[in-house]
């Protein structure tokens, strides 16, 4: 279960979240220790360009990550899409592994 809080100010836009796990965790029981609680997420639109700028984590263990992103429209609803991530939790199969990918491709929504 999650809340989320969401501000725009023209074309900036700020998302809060805080996610409180209320089913079973026997798969992973130390996942929230990984990805924490609390999330921030910053979009800023300048004329087509999209920037975001994510970050979220656990205070009790000092563990998270950040996320950067970037994309274009191209053509129809195809946009590019680039990413920089860094921390645990990019995927729920490597939650609890750091890593940084640098992601370039293709997205259809924004």
């Amino acid at each position: 279960m999650y809340a989320k809080l969401r501000t725009q100010h023209g074309s900036f836009v700020s998302d809060f979240k805080l996610i409180l796990p209320i089913s079973d965790l026997s798969d992973n029981p130390d996942i929230m220790e990984y990805r924490g609680c609390l999330e921030m997420k910053f979009t800023y639109f300048v004329d087509e360009h999209m920037f975001t700028l994510m970050g979220r984590g656990s205070l009790a263990t000092l563990r998270g990550a950040a996320e950067a992103t970037y994309s274009y429209p191209l053509l129809n609803d195809a946009n590019l899409y680039i990413k920089v991530f860094s921390g645990y939790g990019e995927s729920l199969i490597d939650y609890n592994r750091n890593l940084s990918k640098y992601s370039i491709g293709f997205s259809f929504s924004r």
